[in-house]
């Protein structure tokens, strides 16, 4: 293919891209994000609408999760997990599928956040098959909220939440409190920022501190989000030499 030629179609892919793309990134973005980055924020999908999500982490670990908003305010998904799924060696399967509820009740105004009230069972990492949960603990009941502002570089989010697993194998089962923020790089960029206090897991055999994590998001098109992770920057997981770094997929469609 001629050169000129290639170079064109990347620029129109681009120049489209920049006028249409408003999915769950950017200040155009059609749809809400859902999650800070591994915990959940006050974002929910729109009645009748549903969402395709993907996570590809280290060792080949792959997570899937379908969501669907029954209700105004009121979204219900299943998510699963397998280590190995992409690489060598053995696939080893989440053992139950993990639900995920989230009920907002309170929509956001111009004095007050976004507060949800939900449960998920779904963690982050390695499923580890003996204590039967995933590396990084699911939120179990959680309580969110999300307010958003503007200001000269676009749109920022700010969130908190607190949360109380039921997950097996954690230090001690008390309530954890994360928070975060999300800036938007123009009209289909945005950039992520998290900490997870990780409370139940100060001197555990896997976890020794707090969770920073990171990621960068494109809306590519009107329905598709891709993500860009860099998580654990502290190097609180045990068995990571460096930080983590997984590439997230998410579409959202309507019936």
């Amino acid at each position: 293919m001629n050169k000129y030629l290639l170079l064109s179609f990347f620029y129109m892919f681009f120049c489209f891209n920049s006028i249409f793309s408003q999915a769950s990134a950017g200040s155009k973005a059609r749809f809400e994000s859902r999650f800070v980055i591994d915990m959940p924020n006050a974002g929910v999908l729109p009645k009748e609408n549903y969402s395709l999500n993907s996570l590809v982490q280290p060792n080949g670990t792959t997570l899937f999760d379908i969501s669907y908003a029954l209700f105004t305010n009121f979204n219900v998904g299943i998510s699963y997990s397998a280590n190995n799924l992409i690489g060598t060696g053995n696939i080893d399967f989440q053992k139950y599928p993990s639900l995920n509820l989230k009920y907002r009740l309170f929509d956001e105004t111009l004095t007050i956040p976004a507060l949800v009230l939900g449960f998920s069972n779904q963690g982050r990492g390695d499923f580890i098959k003996n204590l039967n949960r995933s590396q990084i603990i699911s939120p179990g009941l959680y309580f969110a909220a999300s307010k958003n502002y503007k200001w000269y570089i676009g749109f920022i989010a700010l969130h908190a939440g607190i949360n109380y697993s039921f997950d097996n194998g954690i230090d001690s089962k008390i309530v954890n409190a994360y928070f975060g923020l999300e800036q938007s790089l123009g009209s289909q960029f945005a950039v992520a920022l998290e900490y997870n206090g990780n409370f139940n897991e100060k001197t555990s055999n896997i976890s020794n501190g707090g969770l920073l994590n990171s990621a960068f998001r494109w809306s590519v098109s009107s329905n598709v989000t891709i993500e860009l992770q860099l998580k654990d920057l502290l190097k609180s997981q045990k068995s990571n030499q460096d930080y983590i770094r997984a590439f997230g997929f998410e579409y959202i469609g309507r019936f």
